[in-house]
C-alpha cells in the first residue's frame, strides 16, 4: 500500500493514438524512461502515465504507454513498489493531463503532506519547451501553476523546475518539411494562450507588457513559415493569422477580440492537424513507431 514516502513524481504526458496504437512521439516518450529513471531511487519515485481515450479509440493513451512500458521494460516496471506507477486515463488534452494528474496524485496517498515533492515532465522537446515558455511569460495561464494550486489546495507542497534540463525532454522523432512546419506552428500556441488570458482577464500587468514576447514569438514563426515550400498552398491562412495577431492589440475591444480568437484558434488547429506528421490528415509513413527503431 502507498506509504506517503514518494519524493519525486514523474508525469509522462500523452500523445493522441492512431488506430489504437502509440505514434512515434508516444513511443519515444516511453522509450526514454529507462535512461531517465536509471539514477533515481524508485522506492521514492512515482510514475503517472497521462492521457485519456479519444473518440474512435478503444484504449486510452495512458493505457497504451503503460502497456509498452511493462512489455518492453518489464524488469524496470517491476522495480517500482506496488502502486507506485499510475494511470491518469480521463484527459483529452495537456491541460486536462495536468489537472487530472494532480487529482490522481492527491488521491493516491503516495506523497506526504509534510514533505515537498518534486514533479518532472516527460514529453518531446517542443512540448516541454512550450509549457515552460508559457509558464515563464504568463504564469497566470501556465499549466504548472494549475498543477501547483491543485496540490496546494489538498495540502501538498510541490516543486516544479522551469529549467528544461530538469525534465525528460525527448528528441522529436520526425524530420522533413511537414515536421518543420508543425514545430513552427506549435510556436503560435503561446500567442493563442495569450489571447485566452486576455479574454479571461487574468493579467494584472499592462497588456502591452504581457503581449510583447508572445507577439515576437508568433510573428517570427509566421515569417519562417512563409518561406517554406511546404506551406505554399496555405499562404492565405498564414497571412490571416498574421493579420489577427496585428489586429489583437492591447486596446482591442472584448467583442472584437473574441471573434479574432475564435478565428485564430480555428485556423491554427486546422494547420496543426494538416502538418502534424502523426495526424490523420498529415499521416506519414513514419507516424507509427517501429520496434527496430526503438530497440
Amino acid at each position: 500500500m502507498p506509504s506517503g514516502n514518494v519524493k519525486h513524481v514523474i508525469l509522462v504526458l500523452g500523445k493522441r493514438l492512431l488506430d489504437n496504437q502509440l505514434t512515434a512521439e508516444g513511443c519515444s516518450r516511453v522509450d526514454a524512461l529507462p535512461a531517465y529513471l536509471a539514477p533515481m531511487d524508485l522506492s521514492h519515485t512515482a510514475l503517472i502515465f497521462c492521457g485519456g481515450q479519444l473518440a474512435g479509440q478503444t484504449k486510452s493513451e495512458a493505457q497504451a504507454m503503460a502497456e509498452r512500458f511493462t512489455e518492453r521494460f518489464s524488469a524496470l516496471a517491476n522495480d517500482f513498489p506496488s502502486g507506485y506507477w499510475l494511470l491518469e486515463d480521463q484527459s483529452t488534452n495537456t491541460v486536462e493531463n495536468i489537472q487530472n494528474a494532480a487529482s490522481k496524485l492527491i488521491q493516491s496517498g503516495l506523497c506526504s503532506k509534510q514533505k515537498k515533492v518534486q514533479i518532472s515532465l516527460v514529453s518531446n522537446g517542443y512540448h516541454i519547451e512550450r509549457i515552460i515558455e508559457i509558464q515563464k511569460l504568463m504564469p497566470q495561464q501556465g499549466l504548472l501553476t494549475t498543477l501547483k494550486l491543485r496540490c496546494q489546495e489538498a495540502g501538498l507542497s510541490v516543486s516544479i523546475s522551469l529549467d528544461i534540463e530538469d525534465h525528460c525532454s525527448v528528441e522529436y522523432p520526425h524530420q522533413g518539411a511537414s515536421a518543420l512546419a508543425f514545430l513552427l506552428l506549435d510556436e503560435l500556441t503561446t500567442y493563442r494562450v495569450y489571447l485566452e488570458g486576455v479574454l479571461a482577464q487574468v493579467f494584472s500587468l499592462p497588456l502591452s507588457q504581457v503581449r510583447g514576447q508572445p507577439y515576437q514569438v508568433a510573428t517570427r514563426a509566421i515569417r519562417h513559415l512563409l518561406t517554406l515550400d511546404s506551406t505554399l498552398d496555405y499562404r492565405d491562412e498564414l497571412a490571416r493569422l498574421s493579420a489577427i495577431i496585428a489586429a489583437s492589440e492591447p486596446n482591442c475591444s472584448q467583442v472584437l477580440l473574441e471573434r479574432l480568437y475564435v478565428e485564430f484558434n480555428t485556423i491554427l488547429t486546422q494547420l496543426n492537424r494538416r502538418f502534424d506528421p502523426e495526424s490523420e490528415y498529415g499521416l506519414s509513413s513514419h507516424a507509427y513507431c517501429s520496434e527496430a527503431e526503438s530497440d
